[in-house]
Formats: structure tokens, C-alpha cells, sequence
């Protein structure tokens, strides 16, 4: 099927699912389309690659905006930018699995050696007392020569010295929790104001408050929470006090969509009970 009548088809699809007259944002474009069965399947028949469908979503997106396809086909082919940005997040004091035990919370019985039991003391561990008559079984070890290890309650371990059995300690110095982003949006002036902010600012800035320009015009593809724990000494170093920064975003690396191909990090999966972008 041919572009044109591709875009023609999943607009009048939406039409046809819209339950008031506003004009849909780009977000709604994509969702429908992925969640609509029949409509999924032909788009994601039809087209190669995550570049292609994104770029479908858009032309129909311009399509809704006043434009003829040409122009639609024009602006969603080279007027399209990905970037990836680090969202800066809490603070707060780091939790690392114990070294000393691994995270299992338990250590060796120092007592023990790990054994549960220790040399009777009744009997020195020979398992015998001098009776009336001679040898016979100690009356407290029953003759085996072990005796309960009281320390660890017979177990071998004991809670790890290090970690008080959590099996994580906390380390003297906070961090800082970095979320990545990686956003779709369309406009050369967009994407030059970007430049020119992370420019000015080292790459520390607002995105959204740029990206809130052309709100509807945005895409959101995937958020990993938590990419990145920085330890604060670390993070001041690089980006500022912590305080004068938090809630803005570091800039990671932008491209026009025409020359990175998205496929090798992204694609069409279920999430939940949506299709998505992720």
C-alpha cells in the first residue's frame, strides 16, 4: 500500500475512534494505531522499520495540522529529532550489596567454624568422663565430644557483622539517581534552540520547558528509571550543586531521525495491555 493511502486510512481509523472533535497530538496518533488490532498489523506489515512508522505517525499528525501530504511526507522525512536526555532526580544515601557477605546477611560462626557445635568443655571433646567403674559417656555431649554451639544457636552462621543481616550497607556519601529519556520531536528551530541552550549551559537545562513549545508534536519513547546512581562529590564536580540543578535534565546526544536508525533500540512490544513504543 502506498504511503499516502497508508496515512489517509489510519486517520480516518482515528476519526472514526475519537470521541470528541479536538485535534490529536502525536502521542495519540501512535497509541491508537498500536492499539487498534487490525490497524497495528497493517501499519506494521506494511513498513520496514521503527523510522517508517514513527514517520507515519507524523505525517498524519501534519495531516491533521492543514498540511497536503507532500509537505507532511517533507517535514516527518527531515524535519524529525531524536535525543536522549538523563533526567536529574533524587538524592539520597547509597544501598550496596554487602561485599562481606554477598547480600546474604549471614556470615560464618567464628565460634563454630561454621560446624554448629564446639568442643565440649565437660569432657575436653573426648566424648568420655573417669567414672566409679572408669571411662564412661559424658553425660553432657552423650559421648560425641561436640557440644551446641550457643553463638549461633547450632546454625553454622550468624548475622554478618558488617550489614546487621540486611545483606546491604549504606555508604557515608549520597547520590544522585539519573532517569534516561528518549524523546521523538519535530522542528529545525526546536532542535537549534537546544543546541544553543546546552551550549550556554554545559549540557544542564530545562528540556522539558523547550520541548513544551511543540507539546503536541512530541514523543515520548521509553524511560528507564534509575540508569544512573552518581555519588553526590562526583556529581557536583561535573554539573553544579545539586540543588541549583535538580529537576533539570543532562543532555545525552541528539541526531536528525533521518540518519539514525532507531530499530536497533527500540520496537513495537505489548506493555501491559497497550502496544507501545519501546
Amino acid at each position: 500500500m502506498e504511503l499516502e493511502n497508508l496515512s489517509l486510512l489510519v486517520k480516518k481509523f482515528i476519526e472514526k475512534t475519537r470521541k470528541t472533535d479536538f485535534k490529536p497530538g502525536l502521542s495519540y496518533i501512535a497509541d491508537r494505531s498500536l492499539n487498534i488490532s487490525a490497524l497495528r498489523q497493517l501499519i506494521t506489515t506494511e513498513l520496514k522499520n521503527i523510522n517508517e512508522i514513527i514517520e507515519l505517525f507524523y505525517i498524519v499528525f501534519f495531516l491533521y495540522e492543514g498540511d497536503d501530504f507532500e509537505v507532511a511526507k517533507f517535514k516527518a522525512k527531515n524535519e524529525l529529532y531524536y535525543i536522549v536526555i538523563k533526567e536529574i532526580s533524587d538524592k539520597d544515601v547509597s544501598i550496596r550489596e554487602c561485599e562481606t557477605c554477598y547480600g546474604s546477611g549471614r556470615q560464618e560462626c567464628g565460634e563454630c567454624d561454621d560446624e554448629g557445635a564446639i568442643e565440649c568443655y565437660t569432657c575436653d571433646g573426648s566424648g568420655e568422663l573417669e567414672g566409679v567403674e572408669g571411662p564412661e559417656d559424658c553425660d553432657r555431649c552423650d559421648g560425641s565430644g561436640n557440644d551446641y554451639c550457643d553463638y549461633c544457636d547450632g546454625e553454622g552462621e550468624i548475622d554478618c557483622d558488617e550489614c546487621e543481616g540486611l545483606g546491604e550497607t549504606r555508604t557515608d556519601e549520597d547520590y544522585v539517581t539519573l532517569n534516561t529519556e528518549y524523546w521523538i520531536f519535530y522542528g529545525d528551530e526546536i532542535e537549534r534552540e537546544i543546541k544553543e541552550t546546552i551550549k550556554s549551559t554545559g549540557g544542564v537545562f530545562d528540556a522539558y520547558e523547550i520541548l513544551d513549545k511543540v507539546k503536541g508534536s512530541v514523543m515520548l519513547l521509553k524511560t528507564v528509571s534509575e540508569t544512573d546512581e552518581v555519588e553526590i562529590t562526583d556529581f557536583e564536580e561535573e554539573y553544579g550543586i545539586y540543588e541549583d540543578v535538580k529537576d533539570l535534565n543532562i543532555f545525552v546526544v541528539s541526531y536528525n531521525l533521518n540518519t539514525f536508525d532507531l530499530s536497533n533500540k527500540f520496537n513495537v512490544i505489548k506493555w501491559t495491555n497497550n502496544y507501545t513504543i519501546r
